[in-house]
């Protein structure tokens, strides 16, 4: 029987060489936007490309470029991030461009990879066969290419000899991916490109890089006709104008073209409504980067597919595992992108499983697998694996890991999507591998996780008046502090430790990054933690075990 090869490809280059077309002529179908102006790829786009003995997954790369605002900065990072844990390397130019400084810049991280580099010369449809020689050994004069493949993307010239060479350097593997998916992204993030490339055709040169699209909401109604609702962002008043056109004529055709891209993906009729907002100086702003999704992933289980079974690839934190049956195991992973799920891994206890790293204790990684919305999930693959290492071999920081996991798997119901507790988690983890004190960090996180139990309480000042100075006590009646003052509002209150309330109330709003410079003494660590054990006997009832 022949043994099944698989492994991941990173495109890079310069911007506008071809690489989202060459992504797009891999599946055989749209999927990454094309546009001739320059760094229109912002993510990293995943192709699948099966044979049935193969299995390719290809990585279009924002094109790399010397970053002017923290966009560019999240796109480089993006392409340059592409090129750990490959299998090799497409490293391609244009033949009708000389090599400049950006291609001198790749050049010199592409040296330093011990994976493979093949020099794919795009564009030969437009360059004379004399002219195309001297470009090929210019670049090969520069460092050593496991091959050098001529090709036209748009024309498909060379194409099968590129793929050949690929497939036979793929090591043995398994099969990512159903042999009918193209790509790891969800469709709304496809949609959302199809609209922007729509954008940049039919626009001005200004309009481009300040346009960021959101899909709001998808739907299908009692016809089974789908409803998408999509916001344009850009980042000047006028340029909403151009967008929009004279008596909305510009935005009626954007809607038109991209109607037709979406249609043809999905297979069904489409209603598509767009506005067009603006936010000022997004491309600057982190926390629009982030609500843009220029930061993390999600996948969406909107559309139909077959049954209610969806391949999808999200970050995610082992919380715990239990044996099944003999060799197999049932994990719990916290995912950022859909909530706590809990899979079935077969074979988790077979010798050389190479899902065995990715699925110990205190492990956060990138998981493939297919996710039910009903039962179990299963786990197919995993990469980018991070082992919290301090906390798998310090038995104390176990201790104080294991019941931080606890208490955000006991604060929210399975498949709940919450980024926020996900990522809060992830901060925690992370300076416990670094070594913080344990007790700080698990008592910042008890108190800022109450909210998820319901719980809102007045850190601030005082319930009654608002002095935020002086002596408080806690009250329940009050949800909240009371000052000096006020005692009298409840003779039933809880009289803490002055230095308690004090470093609670801190714990209430921090932030980890700022941790590092807290010290207390084990008189105040002891009365911050027997307030805190006080609100969780009283409002939550929880006894989590370490």
């Amino acid at each position: 029987m022949t043994e099944h090869k698989s492994g991941f490809v990173a495109i890079v280059g310069r911007p506008n060489v071809g690489k989202s077309t060459l992504l797009n002529r891999v599946v055989g179908e749209k999927i990454a936007i094309m546009s001739d102006k320059a760094q229109t790829t912002r993510n990293k786009i995943q192709g699948v490309y099966t044979t049935k003995d193969t299995q390719i997954v290809f990585i279009d790369t924002p094109g790399i470029h010397k970053p002017q605002h923290r966009l560019g900065d999240y796109m480089v990072n993006e392409a340059y991030d592409a090129l750990q844990e490959v299998e090799a390397v497409l490293f391609m130019v244009s033949a009708d461009e000389k090599r400049g400084k950006g291609d001198n810049l790749i050049i010199e991280r592409l040296q330093k990879l011990s994976v493979p580099v093949y020099l794919v010369v795009n564009k030969i449809d437009k360059t004379h066969p004399d002219d195309l020689l001297p470009v090929i050994q210019d670049y090969s004069e520069q460092m050593p290419f496991k091959e050098v493949v001529p090709v036209s993307a748009t024309q498909g010239n060379n194409f099968e000899t590129l793929t050949q060479l690929l497939e036979e350097q793929m090591p043995e593997g398994p099969q990512y991916f159903p042999e009918e998916q193209i790509t790891d992204h969800p469709e709304y993030f496809i949609v959302a490109e199809f609209i922007r490339e729509k954008v940049l055709l039919l626009t001005r040169e200004e309009i481009p890089h300040s346009v960021a699209v959101i899909v709001d909401s998808v739907s299908r109604d009692e016809n089974d006709k789908i409803h998408i609702q999509a916001t344009i962002f850009v980042e000047r008043d006028s340029q909403k104008g151009i967008i929009i056109g004279k008596s909305g004529q510009m935005l009626k055709h954007i809607g038109t073209k991209a109607r037709q891209d979406i249609e043809k993906m999905l297979g069904d009729k489409v209603y598509l409504e767009l506005w067009v907002k603006v936010q000022k100086d997004w491309r600057d702003k982190q926390q629009s980067l982030n609500n843009f999704g220029y930061k993390k992933k999600h996948f969406s289980l909107l559309f139909k597919g077959d049954g209610d079974m969806n391949q999808a690839e999200t970050k995610g934190i082992i919380l715990f595992r239990k044996d099944h049956k003999e060799k197999d195991m049932l994990v719990k992973i916290f995912t950022e992108s859909s909530g706590k799920l809990m899979f079935y891994v077969k074979g988790a206890h077979r010798k050389n499983n190479p899902l065995t790293p990715a699925i110990l204790p205190y492990t956060q990684a990138t998981y493939i697998g297919k996710l039910n919305n009903e039962g179990l999930s299963f786990l197919n693959s995993a990469k980018y694996i991070y082992p919290f290492t301090h906390i798998q071999e310090d038995i104390f920081a176990a201790g104080y890991a294991t019941y931080i996991m606890n208490l955000a798997d006991a604060a929210i119901e399975d498949k709940v999507y919450d980024p926020h507790l996900y990522t809060f988690l992830y901060q925690a983890l992370e300076m416990l591998d670094q070594g913080i004190e344990g007790q700080i960090l698990t008592n910042i996180f008890e108190v800022q996780i109450l909210q998820r139990f319901g719980i809102t309480i007045n850190w601030r000042e005082c319930a009654v008046c608002g002095r935020t100075q002086g002596k408080f006590d806690f009250s329940s009646k009050y949800n909240g502090i009371l000052c000096q003052q006020h005692w009298d509002r409840d003779f039933h209150r809880y009289h803490a430790d002055p230095r308690a309330v004090h470093f609670i109330r801190l714990f209430s709003h921090i932030s980890y990054d700022k941790i590092h410079s807290i010290e207390l003494k084990e008189e105040t660590k002891s009365a911050i933690r027997q307030t805190i054990d006080q609100l969780y006997e009283e409002y939550v009832g929880l006894n989590l075990k370490t």
